[in-house]
């Protein structure tokens, strides 16, 4: 049955879709963001005093050279600290964090690290973005991560969020002590997350599992 497939797609984020209809897996694609769209997304997150966060979709549609290049990009205005916006069919989610002059960096916070653990389960967002001053955070929790969590209790998931929110909170007070980033991305391979750092200027890629409704 195709909800049996859906289900199995949840060893890639796709846990739970509403309606079965009208369903098109097209299976794991490296997609790309060109540097032309990252250059959007910087202006937006210069020019903004507020997060702004969305979705980005990816197709399979051969659109000249870019086969599996961007579709469409929906997004949201929020407030100074936060954005809140309905989940969607896309593989990607995205927010900026304003500038902040008292920083050094602006990665993911624990928030953002619930919400999309939270996505991954309910709505299979495979890929979180945030678009900051300084670089281009890209994050997903692992497999083995979600698994424990779909098996775990609401009182264990509870637990198993604190764990990684205190670890990862801990290791941003060491990164902006020393001004290096790679304590907060060790906390985050150690707490079960995929992280990776991107600068503005260049193309970034994305393995996703493109599924289209």
């Amino acid at each position: 049955r195709l909800a049996e497939l859906i289900e199995r797609q949840a060893r890639s984020g796709k846990l739970l879709i509403a309606e079965l209809e009208n369903i098109d897996i097209r299976g794991v694609a490296t997609v790309t963001l060109k540097k032309e769209h990252l250059s959007l997304f910087q202006t937006i997150q210069k020019t903004s005093p507020f997060e702004i966060g969305g979705y980005i979709d990816f197709d399979h549609v051969s659109r000249g050279t870019d086969k599996k290049g961007l579709k469409r990009v929906l997004y949201y205005y929020g407030d100074s600290g936060s954005v809140d916006f309905p989940t969607l069919d896309y593989e990607i989610e995205f927010h900026t964090h304003p500038f902040d002059k008292r920083q050094y960096t602006s990665p993911p916070s624990g928030a953002d690290l619930e919400a999309i653990v939270d996505n991954a389960i309910k709505n299979g967002t495979q890929v979180a973005v945030v678009f900051a001053h300084e670089a281009i955070y890209v994050y997903s929790p692992r497999e083995g991560f979600l698994q424990d969590f779909i098996r775990a209790n609401k009182k264990e998931r509870r637990a198993l969020m604190k764990t990684v929110i205190d670890f990862t909170d801990a290791a941003y007070k060491i990164t902006e002590r020393a001004e290096d980033i790679s304590y907060f991305s060790r906390a985050m391979d150690q707490s079960g997350f995929n992280f990776k750092v991107f600068e503005y200027g260049n193309d970034i890629t994305f393995n996703v599992n493109i599924i289209n409704i």
